[in-house]
């Protein structure tokens, strides 16, 4: 998983944020300067790897979802 991302900037970075606070997608393509739905495909992705990197905490809300880094993504962290 750690080589996967590293071959991601993208994703290393939002892995990196998401380590600071938890965040939505919006907040983290002003963070990043890429589109907003270019932060949504990431984090889809980091959602779906098998362990899941990234949880959404805020599941209820229909917009502005919180992303949170999950036990598995706080490992990738430590190790990218």
């Amino acid at each position: 998983m750690v080589s996967k991302l590293r071959g991601s900037s993208q994703k290393s970075k939002i892995v990196d944020e998401l380590a600071r606070d938890p965040a939505c997608a919006s907040e983290l393509s002003d963070v990043l300067g890429i589109q907003t739905g270019s932060a949504s495909n990431y984090l889809r992705d980091l959602k779906n790897t098998d362990p899941p990197v990234v949880v959404c905490i805020t599941p209820e809300q229909p917009h502005h979802r919180l992303y949170a880094l999950t036990e598995a993504g706080e490992f990738v962290y430590e190790h990218l």
